[in-house]
């Protein structure tokens, strides 16, 4: 195709230089009627543009890192003319994943394609059809087309989910009944201690009840249990990747699922979450026992082009916190401002430091009793994270 189009464009402009030169009426009827073939070919490339009809599906709009959602794309001819060599170009959510197809199409026929689409990657995203380049039946004027400039076209939206992992809690000490009710990640039905027991209301659940008490005094008495003594679960997020050499977008997933995942086992373990980002970005508050939908939006949406620091978000929020509550600071580098909000805020440790990449601080430079855990890339990190796990 190259090859011809430089034939060509050289054979016009031969024919138009030696009629100009020698005056020969041939030659400019020559080069008048490949002018002619050439503009011929753009309106038909032209008119296959604004003439062809496409149907683009994708199987759902939400989905998890590491599942496949099939992308549909159809295309139609309802012209009576055929449409000339069309090539498309479909974006997936990673450019590896990018698929390409060449074809034609006849009058009244359609062509279908379906694409697995995996998601190695958290985020939102935009799916499908994006360039379109269509060529004349010679192949001497391709025209380009991006079809994302359209007013009207818009492509398939897709946010996706990081993984949420199974994390092995430390088994508590035996012999030591308030811890383990502390470590068992489960929360207590109804409170750690019994209270006091008061008359049977209308209403009470059986397994409440005092049968104990209640057969001695005649009379049916309801147990009443304390509330649980359990903390808030604090995530600090320093979500900034712009000092790190290795690839971003593997750092964010890393970065997002940790937090997912020991986010999900403290709300199911009855503690209440708050997740504090250094870049402005919302923050999130959750209750023990909610959906983990809100959570993992959070996450999928958030972005990772921030300069902003922790300290600012620690001076807020840090001499709220109390002993029972457990703190996760969350960063992909460590620097001298992170260093430095440490040593103010947690000068006798009290909280846990998790790096996500293959950095690791100066030697000394951390508070002592403060807990770190280093994620490197390409590492199962569920062993390190069942570790902090508080």
């Amino acid at each position: 195709m190259k090859a011809l189009r430089i034939t060509y464009f050289s054979a016009m402009g031969l024919c138009l230089l030696d009629g100009m030169a020698n005056g020969i009426r041939g030659y400019y009827l020559a080069f008048f009627i490949l002018l002619f073939l050439l503009l011929c070919a753009a309106a038909l490339s032209l008119w296959t543009a604004g003439s062809f009809a496409y149907l683009q599906r994708l199987e759902r709009e939400k989905g998890f890192r590491g599942e496949s959602l099939s992308l549909k794309l159809s295309i139609h001819n309802d012209q009576p003319f055929p449409f000339t060599a069309m090539k498309l170009r479909v974006e997936a959510v990673s450019r590896e994943d990018d698929q390409e197809e060449l074809f034609s199409l006849l009058p009244g026929r359609e062509i279908n394609f379906e694409y697995q689409i995996p998601l190695r990657h958290r985020g939102e995203h935009l799916l499908g059809l994006t360039t379109l380049t269509i060529t004349d039946g010679f192949g001497l004027l391709p025209i380009r087309f991006d079809m994302r400039r359209l007013a009207y076209y818009k492509m398939r939206p897709l946010l996706v989910y990081p993984r949420i992992l199974q994390l092995v809690p430390k088994a508590a000490p035996s012999g030591d009944e308030k811890q383990a009710a502390a470590q068992n990640l489960r929360a207590a039905p109804f409170g750690e201690n019994l209270f006091s027991s008061r008359p049977y209301r209308a209403g009470d659940a059986l397994k409440r009840i005092n049968w104990k008490l209640s057969f001695r005094l005649k009379k049916p008495f309801t147990k009443e249990y304390d509330a649980p003594l359990r903390g808030r679960s604090y995530f600090f997020l320093h979500n900034a990747l712009q000092g790190s050499a290795e690839g971003p977008l593997d750092l964010a997933d890393l970065f997002t699922e940790s937090v997912a995942s020991l986010a999900a086992q403290a709300l199911r373990s009855g503690r209440d979450v708050s997740i504090l980002n250094s870049g402005g970005f919302r923050p999130l508050a959750l209750r023990a026992g909610s959906a983990l939908t809100p959570l993992l939006e959070h996450l999928a949406k958030l972005p990772f082009d921030s300069a902003g620091e922790l300290g600012p978000v620690l001076a807020k929020h840090a001499p709220a916190l109390s002993r029972r509550d457990a703190v996760y600071l969350v960063s992909a580098e460590v620097n001298g401002a992170l260093l430095a909000a440490l040593r103010r805020f947690f000068p006798g440790g009290g909280a846990a430091l998790i790096l996500v990449g293959g950095q690791r601080p100066p030697e000394g430079s951390l508070p002592p009793g403060l807990v770190l855990c280093q994620l490197p890339l390409g590492v199962n990190p569920i062993a390190a994270l069942s570790e902090v796990l508080q």
